[in-house]
């Protein structure tokens, strides 16, 4: 009966994990207060949703591959009490997740619209909206990778029930942000994919406070990637010189990204717990670098210098930015292995 009621429980976390869950919750996306559109107009939308959903789950396919590979592997390790081989495992396989799921979301997000055009055949304001959902759809791709990977390393260590609980939270606040952003008419689909980013956003974001709360070290390769991302991204996005999602002279991707810088100093700042001088520096070097990059976006369009050299500052600053955040990190898993 022991038996038994483990592999249930095996089960059932398979059977609820991320993927099949946010499917269903995916198909409500579009299906909330149908009256404030024309029956056509709905469908139509949900149609055009549908397939710029079906592109954006391309690149997941390979993330399970890779989750259900490092669960028997980590859990031999653990077995075997061979902590550097758990670690190891681990961090191979974020640093593999994030090979494939940055460029996936850089390559969705920048070439949204010829994507769309080429295999979905849309053309007009049906090709906009496609080419907007895809485009917001492609910022999920790396949080739910993460998501999902996070998932996978706590059911191997035993931890099964925490990601369905963060899962469920996550999904109810999809179901909200769907019910509230698709219902207004000023919104209406486009609604959708910022509901499945929120949701995915909050189930990472559990994962890896749940990761730091029950694992005696969470890896760190994940937020590594992120770093790696948002810097290279800030860089490319601006070379670009179309309106997609623009806000003002700074792009949406932009903003994300500069969020995500954000969220990887706070969390070594917490791991590595430096002294007062030390943690306002680093906020402080942050904030600097943030505004330096947002005074070179508004030189491109105002200022007269050559923006071959705007392009150099700007290498410059991203570069004295992942410098000086690598070293946080660095100090961050030397006090972890310190306590350890």
């Amino acid at each position: 009966s022991t038996v038994m009621s483990r592999m249930l429980s095996s089960a059932t976390d398979v059977t609820a994990g991320t993927d099949s869950i946010m499917a269903r919750l995916l198909a409500l996306a579009a299906e909330k207060h149908p009256e404030d559109m024309a029956q056509y107009a709905a469908d139509t939308a949900k149609g055009v949703y549908n397939f710029s959903q079906s592109i954006f789950n391309l690149p997941l396919a390979f993330i399970p591959n890779i989750t259900a590979a490092i669960i028997p592997a980590i859990t031999a390790h653990l077995t075997k009490r061979d902590m550097r081989g758990v670690r190891t495992v681990q961090d191979s396989s974020l640093r593999l997740m994030s090979l494939i799921a940055a460029p996936c979301t850089v390559g969705l997000f920048v070439l949204a619209r010829p994507i769309i055009q080429l295999l979905g055949g849309y053309s007009g304001t049906l090709l906009d909206i496609a080419a907007t959902l895809l485009g917001l759809l492609s910022f999920t791709i790396l949080v739910s990778s993460i998501s999902n990977m996070s998932s996978a390393i706590m059911q191997a260590h035993g931890f099964v029930f925490l990601p369905v609980i963060n899962t469920f939270v996550g999904g109810i606040l999809k179901v909200i942000t769907n019910y509230i952003l698709v219902g207004n008419p000023n919104i209406s689909i486009i609604g959708a994919p910022i509901g499945t980013f929120v949701c995915f956003t909050v189930v990472m974001a559990l994962n890896v406070f749940a990761m730091k709360r029950v694992l005696r070290r969470p890896p760190d390769a994940a937020l590594t990637g992120m770093l790696l991302f948002a810097l290279t991204q800030v860089f490319w996005e601006s070379l670009r010189r179309d309106g997609f999602l623009r806000f003002g002279f700074v792009r949406v991707n932009q903003l994300w990204c500069a969020v995500m810088l954000a969220a990887v100093t706070a969390v070594w700042l917490l791991r590595a717990r430096p002294s007062r001088v030390a943690a306002a520096g680093s906020v402080l070097g942050l904030a600097a670098g943030i505004g330096a990059l947002v005074a070179l976006e508004f030189a491109f369009d105002k200022s007269p210098i050559d923006n071959r050299i705007l392009y150099a500052a700007m290498a410059a600053v991203l570069a004295a930015m992942g410098v000086s955040l690598l070293a946080l990190r660095r100090r961050a898993l030397g006090k972890e292995a310190a306590h350890a």
